[in-house]
């Protein structure tokens, strides 16, 4: 194989490996965002009681 053909393979691989990492990241990043929303509703009960809480208090003032 010709210096020039196994250097175009390696900038394709090389691409094919970052784009997978940045994939990953990606789906990482998105499943803890996820996770932090889901212990937040479970925390306040639910997205109902905590925007009918919010009304209450409005009404209150």
């Amino acid at each position: 194989m010709s210096k020039n053909r196994q250097r175009h393979l390696g900038r394709w691989a090389a691409a094919i490996v970052g784009a997978l990492v940045a994939l990953k990241a990606l789906i990482f990043c998105v499943s803890r965002l996820f996770r932090f929303t889901r212990h937040e509703v479970e925390t306040r009960g639910g997205d109902v009681a905590f925007v009918l809480g919010i009304a209450e208090r409005r009404r209150s003032r």
